[in-house]
């Protein structure tokens, strides 16, 4: 059995009694294209993905009330589009939120991706995001939660970004305070962003494939 991330390997050798060696952790490749213009001076937070109470946004909101308060020169971007979208704008003006925009369903995600700063995932629960690899690519820093499941395969607490106990909505803005008042971390981690993608080469994933199936066929 070949799963995506530790997590699901570990629960799955867990819940059906499996042996260890029975279970395989292999991770998607990243076919994205790597670039390093980053740029911590756009003060901007980036978020991505369909407007659902998967995605989190609503609790992303939540942190952002707290984060806005200390960090007025600084936006939130919540690119997407989806059933939430009313709900999340209302949430949005009750809290009286004025550094956040939902700019919609966007084609050009590379102009949003150039122009940011770091990349939030809030999700409640993911797969394996391969979101996290293409913000990677374009150099950001990533905050998440760490949901189930993939975040912790991706994001390095304080080397490549933030990891943060999942649904804590305080420590989420406190990660995102911090990182907007070290611009010199911010940059080192941008740099192990990039690095973090080596592990990632389409052609090391397929030397993982080729070795499981010479080990299938020896057995």
């Amino acid at each position: 059995m070949v799963v995506l991330t530790d997590d699901d390997r570990d629960e799955h050798i867990k819940q059906y009694d499996l042996p260890n060696s029975f279970v395989k952790t292999i991770h998607n490749p990243c076919m994205f294209e790597n670039t390093s213009n980053y740029c911590f001076s756009n003060k901007t937070f980036l978020a991505l993905g369909r407007l659902t109470q998967q995605k989190g946004f609503s609790m992303l909101l939540e942190s952002w009330a707290l984060v806005e308060k200390q960090l007025p020169d600084w936006n939130l971007i919540i690119a997407g589009s989806g059933e939430l979208e009313e709900s999340l704008l209302t949430q949005k003006n009750n809290l009286g939120l004025t550094q956040v925009s939902f700019p919609g369903h966007i084609k050009d995600v590379e102009r949003l991706y150039r122009n940011a700063s770091a990349y939030v995932l809030s999700s409640v629960y993911e797969g394996f995001p391969m979101v996290i690899l293409e913000a990677q690519s374009y150099a950001l820093p990533v905050i998440a939660y760490d949901c189930k499941t993939g975040p912790k395969d991706l994001v390095l607490d304080n080397v490549n970004g933030f990891l943060v106990a999942n649904g804590d909505t305080e420590k989420l803005a406190q990660a995102m305070i911090e990182f907007a008042h070290d611009e010199e971390r911010a940059n080192n981690m941008s740099i192990e962003a990039l690095k973090s993608l080596d592990r990632f080469n389409i052609e090391i994933i397929i030397d993982q494939w080729e070795a499981l199936f010479k080990e299938i066929l020896a057995n």
